[in-house]
């Protein structure tokens, strides 16, 4: 029995695997007959291989109408839909129209979600074979599309009936209990079938979906690890287990099979197992905490793939988390340049978005969120808080309430209506929405401490008022919130007070920590407040806020040799930090004459946020010092206009008018600054300035 025919009983047991490895076996080009491609584009089909399957099938020679067909599904499933459109029309001239082809068109139209006519479609194939199964699936699926569920669940159940074998129906039936909250039923339905066909790679999948939707990982990597047993070298299935186990914390069994990948991926032919071999590993890394070498992985799976979205997706976010906002967001822009439905890519670009307070940006990518799943919990919760943030309060109300149906758990709505009512002055409103929130959220201290300010409690009198709510729910969260309020108002022996027990409750509490650095700091303390800033700094290196609080305090205490070497530090975890960027330019410029790598310095800063006027006034003095002060005043009048009370800009205009010889409109600037607060140095400085003019 030769190879050919060996492969071909393979193909017949569903042994997908080793029907490849006999065909592989076929050196002679006289043997790689159409049957030789077919065989080859139907295992890679089973095995979920799209792009090799599609790569055997062109290669038939001549093309059957059923090779077409196969042909014009993958390139349905890789989302070319033109190109299947035209190579319908070929078939139906060369062939006439068949149940196959009605069902292709029916299947182009319900991805324009032009319902109506995929529906003819559909039902022209039936009367043309009232047992075609694909037809009756067609129909449900078109139903469901419009969430016509009792009609979907009819033609599912129809095309289970009328199918004598195979397992298309059975997964289309659970995909429909799937996709309509009935979980149970469709585990039981495909645990069922598998015992009839337990060779079948498609019913795997689609039962360890469900596991996976019923948070039974144990179960969905046990159905992987029979499959592979089947198909030892079916990348779909490798890829799941990789990442089952992952989610298992089982990563010694992972890394294994990653490493089977990279092994593969060694040929030279096999592409596919390169970038699930890097991108996989990079996933790995991610999970044990290890960026860098998360980033080297991703960046060559980046070189086999460059557009592959899921790699531009990672790359953002492994930036994100080297603290690189800049390079996040152009990575992730190019995921949804190659997939624009790719939702994690818009969800994580919305949330870079509200932290950048770009919030329109944040909704426009909420929006599309929702424009792809409606029932999106994160797109409802992104597009409410960035509505909220524009002051869009009507628009956001119904996001929040959308969400509230959604997930009768979720609290944002009652947050939402507390907030607008205490913002709004209502105070009775806002105790009544507040009383709907659960005790056990820290959310609702914050609202309680909200209230009470809009009420004019005495601040010393709002421990009593919150000791019920304390005595339920005395995390440490909590107490850091107590300890934040009561710093704001000034109480300081109470806010001391409370982030005493919230450290307590946790050491690692950073925000305790850091205000009581600014406890210290308030009350005079700057060698205390410095102490606690330098342990915060090597308890969390990542804490942006001490990094910038040490180096102006060494900055108040004239030693910028220590503020220089915080800033740098700080930079090294936070290279896009334009605050960190614009202080250490700073004090290069001023203190240590380094004119250029100022420069350097803050043109970075100016890169990442060009509108921040601190920013445009260090470039301003920058020109000032280089003598260049006609550049100088374009740039720092325009802030001068805008910040009328900020006493520095109107110092460094007035010098940049006077050593420009403007004499005229310098000095009123001078004379203001004078009023205003400035360190007293430069009061001195000017005061100096004018009484020699006035000579």
């Amino acid at each position: 029995m030769g190879p050919l025919v060996r492969a071909r009983q393979a193909l017949d047991d569903n042994q997908y695997t080793q029907a490849l490895v006999l065909l592989n076996d076929i050196h002679d080009n006289q043997l790689k007959t159409s049957e030789y491609y077919t065989i080859k584009g139907l295992s890679y089909l089973k095995l979920g291989d799209l792009r090799r399957a599609l790569k055997a099938y062109k290669k038939v020679s001549p093309q059957p109408l059923s090779t077409k067909i196969e042909i014009a599904y993958l390139y349905l499933l890789l989302g070319e839909t033109g190109r299947v459109e035209k190579l319908v029309d070929k078939m139906e001239s060369a062939f006439g129209q068949s149940p196959e082809t009605a069902l292709l068109r029916g299947n182009i139209n319900l991805k324009k979600e032009l319902f109506d006519d995929a529906e003819k479609y559909y039902r022209a194939a039936l009367k043309q074979d009232e047992n075609f199964i694909k037809g009756y699936v067609g129909l449900a699926n078109s139903f469901l599309k419009q969430r016509d569920f009792k009609k979907a669940e009819e033609y599912y159940l129809e095309a289970v009936r009328r199918s004598k074998e195979g397992t298309v129906a059975d997964i289309a039936l659970a995909n429909f209990y799937l996709s309509t909250d009935r979980s149970r039923e469709a585990e039981i339905h495909l645990e069922g079938k598998l015992k009839t066909y337990p060779d079948d790679i498609n019913l795997s999948m689609a039962l360890s979906t469900v596991y996976i939707k019923r948070n039974n990982l144990s179960g969905a990597n046990e159905i992987y690890l029979n499959a592979l047993k089947h198909h030892p070298d079916s990348l779909a299935l490798i890829i799941r287990a990789i990442k089952t186990n992952l989610d298992l914390g089982k990563n010694l069994a992972a890394s294994r099979l990653i490493e089977k990948l990279n092994q593969a991926g060694l040929d030279e032919d096999k592409k596919n197992e390169r970038y699930y071999g890097a991108m996989l590993l990079g996933e790995y890394h991610l999970r044990a905490g290890d960026v860098d070498s998360a980033l080297s992985s991703f960046n060559k799976a980046l070189v086999v793939s460059p557009s592959s979205y899921e790699i531009n997706y990672y790359l953002g976010l492994t930036h994100l988390l080297q603290n690189k906002p800049r390079l996040s967001k152009q990575f992730l822009k190019k995921a949804i340049q190659n997939n624009p439905g790719y939702i994690q890519a818009h969800l994580l670009l919305a949330g870079l978005y509200l932290l950048s307070n770009q919030y329109d940006l944040a909704a426009d990518h909420a929006k599309l969120v929702l424009q792809i799943e409606p029932d999106n919990r994160s797109g409802h919760a992104m597009n409410g808080v960035a509505l909220y943030l524009q002051s869009r309060l009507e628009e956001a109300r119904y996001e929040f309430e959308v969400l509230q149906k959604l997930d009768s758990r979720n609290n944002l709505y009652f947050y939402f209506n507390a907030l607008t009512a205490i913002n709004n002055k209502q105070l009775s409103e806002a105790r009544k929405q507040i009383s709907e929130i659960d005790p056990r959220y820290v959310e609702r201290l914050f609202l309680e401490l909200e209230l009470l300010k809009q009420e004019k409690v005495e601040p010393r009198q709002v421990d009593d008022h919150l000791a019920p709510y304390l005595d339920h729910q005395a995390g440490f969260l909590s107490h850091a919130l107590m300890g934040q309020y009561y710093l704001e108002e000034g109480v300081l022996g109470l806010a001391d007070k409370h982030l005493e027990k919230a450290i307590l409750l946790n050491h690692n509490n950073t925000a305790a920590h850091y205000m009581k650095a600014k406890i210290a700091s308030e009350k005079g303390d700057a060698a205390s407040a410095m102490t606690l800033l330098n342990r915060l700094i090597e308890m969390h290196p990542q804490f942006i806020k001490s990094y910038q609080a040490l180096g102006i305090l060494y900055e108040k205490n004239k030693d910028y040799i220590h503020a220089r070497k915080v800033y740098e530090k700080g930079l090294a975890y936070f290279p896009e930090d334009d605050m960190l960027l614009n202080n250490l330019a700073w004090i290069l410029l001023n203190h240590f004459e380094d004119k250029t790598t100022a420069y350097s310095y803050i043109r970075q800063a100016i890169s990442v946020a060009p509108k921040n006027d601190q920013i445009n006034d260090t470039l301003g003095w920058w020109y000032y010092l280089n003598g260049d002060y006609q550049q100088a005043i374009e740039i720092l009048d325009p802030l001068v206009n805008k910040n009328p009370d900020k006493g520095l800009y109107k110092y460094h205009l007035g010098m940049a008018y006077v050593k420009n010889e403007e004499m005229h409109l310098g000095l009123p600037h001078l004379e203001t600054a004078l009023k205003q607060d400035i360190p007293d140095n430069l009061k001195a400085k000017i005061s100096k300035i004018l009484k020699m003019i006035n000579l």
